[in-house]
């Protein structure tokens, strides 16, 4: 119990707000990389 519950806790929620957005973002980031990439 405490700090390292704490922590894993504020993790948890942070994951959920600004997963989904990160994940979609890199996705983005990444295909438009990819693109670049191929077009060289």
């Amino acid at each position: 119990m405490g700090i390292s519950d704490r922590v894993e806790g504020s993790v948890e929620k942070w994951r959920k707000k600004w997963g989904s957005p990160l994940k979609k973002f890199a996705g983005e980031f990444i295909q438009v990389g990819l693109k670049a990439g191929l077009e060289d």
